[in-house]
């Protein structure tokens, strides 16, 4: 079987790859953010594979990481900012677009 058509990933592929960046939360959750930016993976404690997630817009993602309120905060490559809009793991559908005038430029971190 096909690991894209399993998981709904376009793109991606279980032998091959790597992440650009990874972060830890307080309470040993990871996400990771695929080299291209094309999708992010997920892992928590108890798991025994990471989990991949579509990205929540059209363009690529820049990085992820935690909040203080354990809530995932993602930037694309457009220079949008999203919040999940609860904590702990979320998916592509849990991210609302943040109001940032960053006039196109990339963040690369959120502090």
């Amino acid at each position: 079987m096909d690991f894209a058509y399993l998981t709904g990933i376009s793109g991606a592929s279980y032998y091959e790859g790597f992440f650009s960046m990874v972060k830890r939360s307080k309470d040993g959750e990871y996400v990771a953010v695929s080299s291209r930016g094309n999708f992010y993976m997920t892992w928590a404690p108890g798991q025994t594979y990471w989990f991949p997630h579509n990205r929540p817009t059209a363009r690529r993602v820049q990085a992820m990481g935690w909040d203080p309120k354990d809530r995932i905060w993602l930037t694309n490559r457009g220079g949008g900012l999203f919040m999940a809009n609860k904590p702990g793991l979320a998916d592509k559908d849990d991210f609302s677009e943040q109001n940032v005038n960053s006039r196109g430029f990339g963040l690369l971190d959120v502090g």
